[in-house]
């Protein structure tokens, strides 16, 4: 019975040392919850930064097209920017957006450079402008009626 009073007395002098209370289930539940909850947003950021990834892309694609669209303008293909080597991110501006100066300069010096890339002017007018007796005005579209109208003529 000595024992356990000098036990008792021993964990009464070292009182600075606080108990520690025993391990329960709550512990290994909070545990695994934040685990869980970790797994949850480690998961949401993988999904937004692939879905990021996925959105620049499809800027890119975007302004590639747009710059195409304005080197056509004067180019036979509109792809031909791209063929001695122009990178996008030098045909935009501060913002981000394609900037048409910038094309327009790429373009004249691609034409200086290869004059066969150039767009020819079309050998002859549209057909539409160029009728003997002008534009053509008014219902063209012949009526069920006028089938069974004698012809004059």
């Amino acid at each position: 019975m000595t024992e356990t009073t000098d036990t008792a007395a021993a964990i009464e002098s070292t009182g600075d040392e606080e108990p520690t209370p025993p391990a329960d289930d709550t512990e290994a539940h909070e545990d695994g919850q934040e685990n869980r909850e970790a797994a949850k947003y480690r998961h949401r950021a993988k999904a937004a930064e692939a879905e990021r990834d996925r959105l620049a892309e499809r800027v890119t694609v975007l302004q590639r097209a747009e710059v195409e669209r304005l080197a056509a303008a004067k180019l036979a293909d509109g792809q031909d920017v791209w063929r001695d080597g122009a990178e996008l991110a030098g045909l935009l501006d501060d913002n981000g957006d394609v900037d048409p100066s910038k094309v327009d300069q790429l373009i004249t010096s691609l034409v200086d450079a290869h004059q066969h890339w150039r767009k020819l002017a079309p050998a002859a007018p549209p057909a539409s402008t160029v009728t003997s007796d002008g534009k053509i005005t008014g219902d063209t579209q012949p009526k069920f009626v006028d089938a069974f109208r004698p012809r004059s003529g």
